[in-house]
């Protein structure tokens, strides 16, 4: 099932993206797998990856079996 998430504004937006990254990554790496993600440019997603860059956020995640596109 999908779910769409209407927020406010790109804060909100950062914040809800940050925490679904998080979760996800640890899901997959943690089942043994790696986590593959395609990353967007642009100014939209540019709070989301400062977030993800910056401790204590980026401890969070094994890095080391992240693929990035």
């Amino acid at each position: 099932m999908k779910n769409v998430k209407v927020v406010s504004d790109s804060s909100t937006l950062a914040n809800a993206a940050t925490g679904l990254s998080i979760i996800k990554a640890q899901a997959a790496i943690g089942m043994g797998n790696s986590f593959t993600v395609a990353l967007s440019g642009g100014n939209t997603p540019r709070e989301l990856y400062s977030r993800l860059a910056l401790p204590p956020l980026a401890s969070r995640v094994n890095w080391d079996a992240v693929h990035l596109f």
